[in-house]
């Protein structure tokens, strides 16, 4: 469901997580609310170091405008960092590289939690003595501290053996290179599952590319602009519209297959994950949202029944979707963005 300015692309695309109709601000349409991962995140990644990690491929145009389609609330897109260099800073700058290393930063780690045990006792024995605006006060403090603490100990946990600095992204990859959109790619599912594996974050947004987009696919022989072959007819803009896809479904599946390489205690990372694969538009051509294909991977640790393709009649709303993502991610919630669009969880789907 799409409603609000603007053509099919920025309807799409900002609807596609928010659930809501566009709002216009300055004669340009926009998300109208928070999208559904950052709802999510609010409720499973307040103890991480990053509440959500935004990453796009090329998600700045050739010709400068960008893209987005997660919202911390109306008029507030999170834009995602196309620099895998800049996201590696971000997130393991400040981890160790070696074990001399990791041995050091766990003894620091140690300390500072000594010291803030010793101040938030302080902070409890004091709030036995003063009158009770002065306690709100201090109970403020110390939720401060104790958020402080919770995120150095999910930092990085002891021991934990999937969780491995990567190797810095090379100087060479420009950000900005269609011609290196593969390369970029890779880098950015590498430093999201590692992240994922680090407990940095728990909930990622990666954009390929995004609405209307002007890229071209060299590496398959496809010079033509992407936008331009969704507009086209005929056998011939049709296999090279296959191709692209099955070129994006290839980088999903590497996706998978990493996140399915790290072990963890009850299985791989993968069967804890929940991947959601999803497309603004169900025919590029007419810019129509109807019957647009969505893909889950993952089960969220045994929310959802796997291995399926299901056609839903009556057909649902991406709503309904979006409710039981949130549902298989812990949130009771029965429904999600303009309540006009959601009737609740698909059925079915767990």
């Amino acid at each position: 469901m799409t409603e609000g300015p603007g053509n099919g692309h920025p309807q799409g695309a900002y609807c596609m997580l928010t659930g809501a109709p566009l709002i216009t601000v300055n004669g340009q349409g926009t998300g109208a609310a928070p999208s559904v991962d950052q709802l999510i995140a609010a409720r499973v990644g307040a103890g991480t170091r990053l509440r959500t990690l935004d990453l796009g491929v090329l998600p700045v145009h050739l010709n400068g405008f960008a893209n987005f389609i997660s919202f911390l609330g109306p008029n507030q897109p999170v834009m995602p960092d196309p620099d895998p260099a800049t996201v590696f800073r971000r997130l393991f700058a400040a981890l160790p590289s070696s074990s001399a290393d990791r041995a050091a930063f766990d003894a620091l780690r140690v300390r500072r939690k000594s010291v803030l045990d010793s101040v938030l006792h302080d902070y409890q024995s004091l709030a036995r003595r003063v009158a009770p605006a002065d306690r709100r006060t201090l109970d403020a403090h110390a939720t401060t501290l104790r958020g402080i603490e919770t995120r150095l100990t999910a930092a990085m946990p002891a021991g934990a053996p999937v969780c491995a600095r990567p190797g810095e992204p090379a100087r060479t990859t420009d950000p900005k290179s269609n011609a290196q959109l593969p390369a970029i790619g890779a880098l950015q599912i590498e430093l999201l599952v590692t992240a994922l594996a680090c407990d940095l974050t728990r909930v990622s947004v990666l954009l390929w590319g995004g609405r209307g987009n002007n890229l071209s696919f060299p590496w398959l022989q496809i010079p033509d602009q992407h936008h331009e072959l969704s507009h086209m007819s005929g056998a011939a803009a049709v296999n090279k519209l296959t191709r692209i896809n099955t070129f994006y479904m290839e980088q999903l599946a590497a996706l998978i297959a990493m996140l399915k390489a790290r072990r963890e205690a009850e299985g791989t990372l993968f069967d804890q994950t929940l991947i959601f694969a999803c497309n603004d538009l169900g025919d590029g051509g007419t810019h129509g949202h109807k019957d647009v294909p969505y893909l889950l991977a993952g089960n969220a640790g045994g929310a959802f029944r796997t291995g399926r393709w299901l056609r839903l009649t009556p057909r649902v709303t991406s709503n309904d979707v979006l409710v039981s993502l949130m549902n298989a991610m812990g949130l009771p919630d029965s429904s999600f963005g303009r309540r006009e669009w959601c009737t609740g969880p698909v059925r079915g789907l767990a």
